[in-house]
């Protein structure tokens, strides 16, 4: 089986579509982790207290410090220290930010903990829909909510800590494994259909290795390949994270990781564990969308008709928006769950029997079930084609 794998793998290397899809995945997951993350800070620009206007390392160093000032577990006091502490030198930044001047347009970015404190805890009518009207640097005097008022007990204790960088790497890990979906497409589907349409079924059927070892040395190296480019993409996201910031962040609680995304986790989650729920569950999907692939490319008369057959097998269970079923089974479906994240992370944990699931497990599991059957099916149809 291990030197049918390693023949099947240098078939797929020795095409032209494989390494031009795996280029592309790789700049594009790139542009996408610097994009969220942004380690420079090119696009961050923040008014410090003295009236100067930092942007790059400068700015991100300012938001550090100002959300080094509550770090820790959020309550009632901390909101209104924060609230307090932003209003003494409130006037003087206003008039500041009226007054700036840069080459270019600017988006000037308030600190974390006052973004933390206005998007949460005030009372304002400039909430409308989950979205803000119109965003206002200044609190004036309105009545802050209490922290349960906002967020469910099963959500507390709330840790607050500076957490922009692994906010950003937790949806470049979201996308960048997404973006491998697209990569099997492209890379992957001519791992059967190929053979097929050069006519070389025949010879492989009647082989002394048959057609049942045929498949399952395809479909492990396809599924080999998609565990190698999944960790080593994960890896690779992190890592440079550490690197850069440290482990900083981690421990922040996802709720308060980034405004209206993540506010509706019902259970107390860190960003770390919530990143790895992300891996968990991408991952899943991934298989998912490998198990459609080989699939197509079985049912495929050759390499484009494969890569077609098995996008609108991924996509089709977008039909399930029109109808009236739950979120958690519209969420489970691939397409749906990779552009809405943050929507599995709010639906409550799942219940079986006496056991209670986060369902981003629960679905996570349901991929990998519906992946092996698919698996199966593709066997069966395989080994029971007849030569062409």
């Amino acid at each position: 089986m291990c030197s049918l794998m390693k023949m099947e793998f240098g078939k797929l290397v020795r095409q032209k579509s494989f390494w031009i899809s795996l280029i592309v995945f790789i700049l594009f997951m790139l542009e996408c982790y610097f994009g969220w993350v942004s380690p420079l800070g090119d696009d961050f620009y923040i008014l410090a207290e003295d009236g100067t206007l930092l942007n790059g390392s400068e700015a991100v160093s300012q938001d550090r410090q100002d959300s080094e000032r509550y770090r820790g577990v959020l309550s009632d006091e901390w909101v209104a220290q924060i609230v307090q502490n932003e209003r003494d030198n409130e006037a003087q930044i206003e008039g500041m930010i009226q007054n700036a001047e840069t080459s270019s347009p600017i988006s000037i970015s308030a600190p974390n903990a006052k973004r933390l404190v206005y998007y949460y805890f005030v009372n304002t009518d400039k909430l409308s829909g989950r979205k803000l009207d119109t965003l206002v640097y200044h609190y004036g005097e309105e009545e802050l909510r209490p922290v349960r008022d906002v967020f469910p007990e099963s959500a507390q204790p709330l840790y607050y800590e500076y957490s922009v960088q692994w906010g950003g790497t937790l949806e470049a890990v979201v996308t960048g494994i997404f973006l491998l979906n697209i990569f099997v497409f492209f890379g992957i589907s001519p791992v059967f259909s190929e053979e097929r349409a050069k006519k070389m079924n025949a010879l492989l059927f009647t082989s002394r290795f048959g057609r049942r070892k045929c498949f399952w040395a395809k479909t492990l190296t396809v599924y080999a390949i998609g565990t190698v480019l999944a960790a080593g993409t994960v890896l690779l996201l992190t890592a440079i994270t550490h690197l850069l910031f440290g482990t900083e962040g981690l421990q922040c609680s996802i709720q308060l990781v980034e405004p209206f995304l993540y506010q509706d986790c019902p259970t107390a989650k860190t960003l770390g564990t919530v990143i790895v729920d992300a891996v968990l569950l991408s991952t899943a999907g991934l298989f998912f969308t490998i198990s459609l692939t080989i699939l197509a490319s079985v049912l495929a008369k050759n390499s484009l008709d494969a890569f077609i057959l098995s996008m609108v097998l991924s996509v089709s269970p977008l039909i399930l928006r029109i109808f009236r079923i739950p979120d958690e089974i519209k969420l489970i479906a691939p397409v749906n769950r990779m552009f809405d994240f943050s929507g599995v992370m709010s639906v409550p944990d799942v219940s079986f029997r006496s056991m209670r699931v986060a369902y981003s497990h629960a679905a996570a599991g349901i991929l990998l079930c519906a992946s092996a059957v698919i698996i199966l099916c593709a066997c069966t149809v395989y080994n029971r084609r007849a030569a062409d």
